[in-house]
């Protein structure tokens, strides 16, 4: 598999300074609306497989990726070209209040763990 993008960086006056990364940032939101920010060099592709339950169903996802993807996108699908990977849930406010309560208690029993150090 080629790849013709360059490890170096070309427009450094050091030919083998790697390339800066750039950041990407995807927004999953509630609703399941993705939003892709980066820069405009960067070229984005959303896909959304077919869900099929089970491993035969995995298969056949993996297939239909390998059938429909161009080619520029199907050469990215290997594992060492991941740069992230995440499982989507559900965030509700009760789950962010409970996260700040759970934060609260740890800060007031690490007050009270510092007052028994000293006293």
């Amino acid at each position: 598999m080629m790849f013709d993008t360059p490890k170096s960086n070309p427009t450094s006056s050091h030919p083998n300074q790697p390339r800066p990364r750039e950041p990407v940032l995807i927004v999953a939101h509630g609703d399941g609306w993705l939003a892709v920010y980066a820069g405009r060099h960067v070229d984005v592709s959303i896909v959304q497989p077919p869900y099929v339950p089970g491993i035969a169903g995995e298969l056949l996802s993996e297939e239909w990726l390998d059938m429909t993807l161009p080619q520029r996108y199907a050469d990215l699908r290997e594992p060492y070209l991941r740069r992230a990977a995440e499982q989507l849930r559900v965030v509700r406010p009760s789950d962010i209040l409970r996260r700040r309560l759970s934060l609260s208690v740890l800060a007031a029993l690490g007050q009270i763990r510092l007052q028994a150090t000293e006293g």
